[in-house]
C-alpha cells in the first residue's frame, strides 16, 4: 500500500502540466531591453543597484505590497528575508538617498497594468506564470 500512495505522489508531482500551475518567481518588463535574466541579476536590479536600463529608460522597481499575496514568495527569492527585511532594505536606500522608492503594488494584476504603462519598469511576482502575459515577460535562468 505504501509503494502504491509514494508512486502515485511521484506520478502526480511530476506531472509537467501540475508544474506549470504553481507558483514561482515572475519577472516582466516594459522597454528594458531584457529577454531573459540570471537570479542574480534580478537579486541586483530589484535591490536597487542599477538606475538606467542599457536603453537609457529609467529603471522602475515594482513590487508587491506586505500585505499582497505575491510578498512573502518575492522576499523569499528576490532579497532573501521576510517582507519585514525587504521594507528595511528599501527604507535604509531612500533615507540614504542611493534610489529613488519602489512602487508598491497590491496584486498581479496591478503589477501587470503598472509594468505595461510604465517604460523602464520591472516587477517581481510570485505568482502562476499563467496568469502573466508572455509579451512582458522576462525569462528568468536559475
Amino acid at each position: 500500500m505504501q509503494f502504491l500512495i509514494s508512486l502515485f505522489l511521484y506520478l502526480f508531482l511530476s506531472n509537467p502540466l501540475l508544474a506549470q500551475t504553481e507558483e514561482r518567481l515572475v519577472i516582466i518588463g516594459n522597454k528594458t531591453g531584457l529577454t531573459e535574466l540570471t537570479l542574480k541579476d534580478a537579486r541586483d536590479i530589484f535591490k536597487g543597484k542599477m538606475t538606467f536600463w542599457k536603453n537609457q529608460e529609467e529603471v522602475i522597481i515594482v513590487l508587491p505590497s506586505p500585505k499582497s499575496d505575491d510578498a512573502s514568495g518575492v522576499a523569499r527569492e528576490i532579497f532573501q528575508t521576510s517582507v519585514t527585511g525587504m521594507q528595511k532594505h528599501w527604507l535604509a536606500l531612500v533615507f540614504q538617498g542611493r534610489a529613488n522608492p519602489p512602487v508598491f503594488v497590491q496584486s498581479t494584476l496591478e503589477a501587470i497594468n503598472y509594468v505595461n504603462k510604465n517604460p523602464g519598469a520591472i516587477a517581481a511576482l510570485y505568482c502562476k506564470s499563467s496568469d502573466v502575459p508572455a509579451s512582458i515577460t522576462i525569462k528568468l535562468k536559475y
